[in-house]
């Protein structure tokens, strides 16, 4: 059972609001975005910040109705593309040749970009209180949404493809908290490690092939990993008040869990919303249904009659 402190976000009446135009969405791989600001649109492609960093997503995973907000219209002119440094054009022009060496290089150009933009946003942060999901101090950017992050992992995946070895192991670690899928000794450092999915899929394909220093880390991580995580585990859990009324208040949730076994996952649970003291508000049934490793994120909406609904402080998964 986790337990889960809660940053009090209320929404806004419309007339109180920007005129910033702002979406919240679920990718396909069930990646939850949640009022992001719209900064452009490039092509096919929306780029959008929000509290955690920002990033881009294709128009095709994004919902239908938003989709069509957002689809180039006839007889317009496509967004221009995002110009690259004139410091990485030489690389970038090896890299669109297929050069798998010159896709690792720019790789590691958007990683440093990403170090700086955490290590900038960390400084300016510095004495906030930490968020609850992360540690760090409340609207750090850091994460897989930061576009210099998803840049650099998307280089070093085009070269890991080619069969760069190199590339490879940026993947394995260069990985963000954020899209961890646990922690472990390293063998190589003997120190606490990241490992991610894609980290872990090209671990094994390195160690499948017969890379030594692949197959000790693999083994390593899923010694670990057996030791330490439940066989559901709860990735992330957080609520919002979307409104309130005379009589009571609307709180939506979103909940990621992780089923860590082998066999399939059909099982009834609660989310819990507690008040200052820890006592339950209100109890939300969730019917849990995942294939065997699949990580989904469940959404619902919960309305919470007064006085309670104005009170809740806290959410816990049972």
């Amino acid at each position: 059972m986790r337990f889960f402190p809660l940053c009090l976000i209320v929404c806004l009446p419309a007339a109180a609001q920007t005129n910033q135009d702002t979406l919240s969405f679920t990718t396909h791989a069930g990646v939850v975005v949640s009022n992001a600001t719209v900064l452009k649109v490039e092509g096919d492609k929306v780029v959008y910040v929000f509290s955690d960093g920002g990033g881009t997503v294709p128009l095709a995973e994004l919902p239908p109705e938003i989709r069509a907000r957002y689809a180039q219209k006839p007889g317009t002119a496509p967004a221009p593309a995002e110009t690259v440094p004139a410091s990485l054009a030489p690389i970038q022009a090896l890299a669109d040749q297929g050069n798998a060496s010159a896709m690792a290089a720019l790789g590691d150009a958007y990683a440093l970009k990403w170090q700086k933009d955490f290590a900038t946003s960390l400084t300016a942060r510095a004495g906030l209180p930490p968020d609850p999901h992360t540690g760090l101090p409340v609207g750090t950017a850091r994460g897989t949404n930061n576009v210099n992050y998803l840049k650099s992992m998307e280089w070093y995946e085009k070269a890991a493809s080619l069969g760069d070895t190199n590339a490879m192991w940026k993947i394995i670690s260069e990985a963000d908290a954020s899209e961890s899928r646990g922690s472990f000794v390293d063998p190589a450092t003997g120190i606490h490690a990241f490992m991610t999915e894609r980290g872990l899929r090209w671990l094994q394909k390195l160690a499948t092939a017969g890379n030594p220093k692949a197959a000790k880390t693999l083994a390593a991580y899923n010694s670990s990993a057996a030791a330490v995580r439940p066989d559901l585990e709860v990735l992330d859990l957080r609520a919002k008040a979307m409104q309130n009324t005379a009589t009571a208040w609307q709180w939506s949730y979103q909940l990621k869990l992780k089923n860590n076994t082998a066999k399939p996952v059909d099982q009834s649970h609660n989310v819990l919303f507690l008040d200052a003291e820890g006592f339950v508000i209100a109890k939300s049934p969730c019917d849990i249904k995942l294939s065997a490793s699949e990580t989904k994120t469940f959404l619902d909406t919960v309305t919470i009659s007064l006085p309670g609904g104005g009170g809740v402080k806290s959410v816990k998964f049972e």
